[in-house]
């Protein structure tokens, strides 16, 4: 079973070994009610006024980087990797649809020293970044992830900076010192590590060692065309039900579906159900990120999908 934060992003506690296994999840800014047939109407709810990015970077919520706008990554210190060959592209699996792989940086990232450190009136904040080019989008694996008490890392877009993931603080996602970052925009990525005023260390708060580098855009129609039809008028309710999962497994990201099943106490977390042969262990279940209320067209790639506190 699985668990996760008042997120888009999945979180798991524990996995089951059935071919086919649910998981926990509470969805963020769009709730999702499972279904079995049409004509069930999922509660309303009133949309709510989107806070500004300053305004939330100024709780914590944010990115300094929306309030100090200087603070920059030194472009000497930017983890780099080259464009992705076409080799690296070929499908590793016939069971998974795979849009992308797990790449090594050539040194592990430390920022203390991969990073440019600023001085303002909340602490100090040290601004690295990673870079795969040619990447539609990114995600960025943390280890040994242990931040004392105050300080809190988040990582946003260098190209949509108002799509960001944070903030991560303590242990980490999963309080282990090891989690991914979900999915975000363009081929570099800026990680922003606060460390408040008079709580400094020489301790390294987290490596980055490996990134996903994600070339298939998830979100554009494939060869398939006209066999991919949008849900019938009917049916729409019923599909808020079914989410995109995105995770990472064997050294390439994949995709695959699961349905949010109806719960009898809409108080407790929600299951999802999915395939053995997408999802089979604890670290897949973590990686897993999810898409709700998709259709063609859209773009659940955009900020409110992902500016949630995962905590």
């Amino acid at each position: 079973m699985f668990s996760i934060p008042k997120t888009h992003v999945l979180t798991v506690t524990r996995l089951s070994p059935l071919a086919l296994m649910a998981f926990f999840v509470l969805s963020g800014a769009h709730s999702a009610f499972g279904q079995s047939a049409p004509g069930y109407q999922a509660p309303r709810k009133l949309p709510v006024k989107e806070e500004s990015s300053v305004t939330k970077a100024a709780r914590g919520q944010a990115p300094l980087a929306k309030v100090y706008t200087h603070l920059k990554p030194d472009a000497s210190r930017i983890k780099h990797l080259p464009a992705l060959s076409q080799r690296l592209k070929r499908s590793k699996s016939e069971k998974l649809l795979q849009v992308g792989v797990v790449r090594t940086l050539p040194s592990a990232l430390n920022p203390l020293t991969d990073s440019a450190m600023y001085s303002i009136a909340e602490g100090d904040v040290r601004v690295a970044a990673v870079r795969s080019e040619g990447a539609r989008y990114m995600r960025v694996l943390f280890k040994d992830f242990s931040l004392p008490a105050g300080a809190r890392v988040f990582v946003y877009s260098k190209s949509d900076t108002d799509a960001y993931a944070g903030p991560y603080e303590g242990r980490g996602l999963w309080n282990d010192g090891t989690f991914w970052t979900p999915a975000l925009r363009g081929d570099q990525l800026i990680i922003e590590y606060l460390s408040p005023a008079g709580k400094q260390s020489n301790d390294v708060p987290f490596t980055v060692s490996e990134i996903a580098h994600i070339y298939k855009d998830q979100f554009t129609p494939d060869a398939a065309g006209a066999c991919n039809l949008e849900v019938t008028a009917p049916w729409a309710n019923v599909a808020k039900s079914v989410g995109m999962l995105q995770f990472v497994t064997g050294g390439l990201v994949a995709l695959c579906t699961g349905t949010l099943l109806t719960d009898s106490n809409t108080n407790l977390d929600h299951h999802v159900l999915t395939a053995n042969h997408c999802i089979s262990s604890q670290s897949e279940a973590q990686s897993a990120q999810i898409y709700w209320n998709y259709n063609s067209g859209d773009d659940p790639l955009r900020a409110r999908s992902l500016r949630s506190a995962q905590t």
